[in-house]
């Protein structure tokens, strides 16, 4: 009788001890709810969670709760989230080399996830140690489908574009400077209001944003011509500490869903763009394409880019700066293959994902 208590009660401090291991980590980041990855990332938790059987729990602070885009590296280096989203666009003084390989824009978001992944999670020391100075491990990064001019005055040629005042970060900024516009810096989650209240007249942003942040109802003139995607918004980084205090199994529960996640916010939000344009135009907003000045612009800024980047990367004391933007080139190649050899594949491109890159994490 006395062995059964000791059985009991010996099996009552394990159930104790095993609740006293479940953790709740909380997220952050100051995208809207009903945006992509957010989406996919209440699918991703979902995962992790029943990956650990319930020992990994995730509280979300979506659209700022906790602070907006320019205050995220704050939040998460301070362990104010356990986990969150850093865009080294908006910090490139603290992750200066992975925002000198953001500002290469590509024309397929695909092509750019996978190598942006790839470099940063294997390929890019300095970027991981960038990271680490501000209490950040890397897990995966998305990208914006290709940026579009989004305004609220017609925009057809340079003469108009003249000295419009545009929402325009990171490459996009030189891109507006070359049509003669006036770049203005602000974060996703200001562009509603800057449009509305008269700060800018045009917004560069993907057609998603039309529906997700809501700028169909400021901005009613659509340029076709795409701008190009931009990579390297690092949607989930954990704390060091918060990583440093899992366990294995809690680590190997992260990572294995993180090429369905991705892939998922890349396709999902590629097909947002779709029906974002789509429904405006149907509503009534002026679409068409640049005029021929602007386009005869934008390709010769594209044609000396990455001179450019490698130029200012070795400016800033960038060790090996051509070496390194002559890997990112590669990898850019490699995915290139990879992409056209998934095609609209979703799981295929996942696999890849997971296989080249967060299964050697």
């Amino acid at each position: 009788m006395k062995s059964m208590q000791s059985l009991v009660c010996g099996a009552a401090l394990l159930a104790l001890c095993a609740g006293a291991e479940a953790k709740e980590l909380t997220y952050a980041n100051h995208l809207p709810p009903a945006h992509p990855v957010n989406k996919a990332m209440e699918a991703y938790f979902a995962d992790v969670s029943e990956g650990t059987d319930g020992e990994l729990t995730f509280e979300l602070f979506l659209a700022g709760a906790l602070g907006g885009g320019k205050a995220l590296l704050g939040i998460l280096r301070d362990g104010l989230a356990d986990t969150g989203m850093l865009n080294p666009v908006y910090d490139p003084s603290e992750l200066k080399v992975e925002a000198l390989l953001s500002e290469l824009m590509v024309a397929d978001p695909r092509v750019l996830v996978g190598a942006m992944n790839e470099m940063v999670d294997l390929h890019c020391e300095d970027c991981r140690a960038e990271l680490a100075a501000v209490n950040a491990v890397p897990l995966m990064s998305f990208a914006v489908p290709s940026f579009q001019l989004l305004c609220n005055k017609p925009v057809h040629s340079l003469e108009e574009a003249a000295g419009t005042r545009v929402r325009a970060v990171g490459s996009l900024s030189l891109i507006a400077a070359k049509f003669g516009m006036v770049p203005v810096n602000l974060t996703s989650d200001e562009v509603y209001e800057g449009l509305q209240r008269g700060q800018i007249d045009c917004a560069a942003a993907p057609f998603d944003w039309l529906e997700t942040n809501s700028l169909k109802e400021v901005a009613s003139e659509l340029i076709l011509d795409p701008l190009g995607a931009i990579g390297g918004l690092l949607h989930l980084a954990v704390n060091t500490r918060a990583w440093e205090d899992m366990s294995e199994t809690e680590r190997a529960a992260m990572i294995a869903p993180l090429g369905a996640a991705l892939a998922e916010i890349t396709f999902s939000y590629g097909a947002g763009s779709a029906k974002a344009l789509e429904t405006a135009r149907a509503e009534g907003a002026n679409v068409y394409p640049m005029g021929d000045d602007m386009a005869a612009a934008l390709a010769d800024f594209r044609a000396a880019e990455v001179d450019r980047i490698v130029a200012k990367a070795q400016e800033a004391g960038v060790a090996d700066a051509k070496a390194l933007f002559d890997t990112y080139l590669g990898l850019l190649d490699k995915w290139e293959g990879i992409v056209a050899e998934a095609g609209d594949d979703q799981d295929a491109y996942a696999k890849a994902l997971q296989d080249e890159i967060f299964s050697k994490l």
